[in-house]
C-alpha cells in the first residue's frame, strides 16, 4: 500500500483497504464481500511490484499469505481461489465458509474424505 500511495495511487490503495472500488463505490456490507478487489490488487499489482522492487525469490514455492480475522477471511478468499500463486496459507480466526461455494472433498479435513485417509 506505501509503494501504492508513493506512486500515486493513493485513491486505490485507500479503496482496497476500505473494500470499496476505485471511484469511490463500496461493497455493501460484510454479506456481499467476495474480497475481489483486493484479490485482483494483490495478483495484478502487489505480487509483481514487490518481485520487481525487492530481492525476493519470486514463485509460488516462495509465497505465503496469512491474515488475523477479517484478514484471515481475505486470505483463504485470495490464496485459496489461487494456489497456483501461494504455497503457503495461514488464517487465524477467519472464516472459510458460508459464501456459497463448492465443497470439494480434496480439501476437506472432515473424517473419512480423501484428504485424511
Amino acid at each position: 500500500m506505501a509503494h501504492s500511495a508513493h506512486t500515486g495511487g493513493a485513491a486505490r490503495a485507500a479503496a482496497w483497504r476500505c473494500g470499496g472500488d476505485a471511484r469511490g463505490g463500496h461493497g455493501g456490507g460484510l454479506a456481499n464481500f467476495t474480497g475481489a478487489t483486493f484479490t485482483e490488487m494483490m495478483v495484478t499489482d502487489l505480487i509483481p511490484t514487490i518481485e520487481s522492487s525487492y530481492r525476493v525469490r519470486p514463485g509460488r514455492e516462495n509465497r505465503a499469505m496469512a491474515g488475523l480475522s477479517m484478514g484471515g477471511m481475505q486470505t483463504f478468499l485470495t490464496a485459496l481461489a489461487n494456489l497456483d500463486k501461494f504455497a503457503y496459507i495461514g488464517g487465524f480466526s477467519g472464516s472459510t465458509g458460508g459464501r456459497g461455494g463448492a465443497f470439494d472433498p480434496k480439501t476437506s479435513n472432515k473424517p473419512g474424505t480423501s484428504a485424511t485417509r
